[in-house]
């Protein structure tokens, strides 16, 4: 079973991944596009929001040096750009 706050969180949404082991957990959770549309509600949000700062603050700490502000904004802009092409 994930354990943790963020596993919880994933077991509240109702996901077909309920019950899972936290390797399980770490291959499947980027799935996003996998959870129906009428899953994805306030508690979804809120899902989504505790994962980010987890995965941020982690990111932190095992690449201490990491200028993550500039690996953020050049992915941002890379996003906008394709975005805009229509990719």
């Amino acid at each position: 079973m994930v354990r943790g706050h963020i596993g919880a969180m994933w077991s509240l949404l109702g996901t077909s991944l309920e019950k899972i082991d936290y390797i399980t957990y770490l291959t499947t959770f980027d799935r996003l596009f996998e959870i129906p549309k009428e899953k994805k509600t306030t508690q979804y949000r809120e899902y989504l929001y505790v994962l980010l700062d987890y995965l941020y603050a982690y990111v932190e700490r095992v690449k201490p040096l990491l200028d993550l502000n500039q690996e953020l904004e050049a992915v941002s802009k890379d996003f906008n750009e394709q975005w805009e092409a229509g990719r």
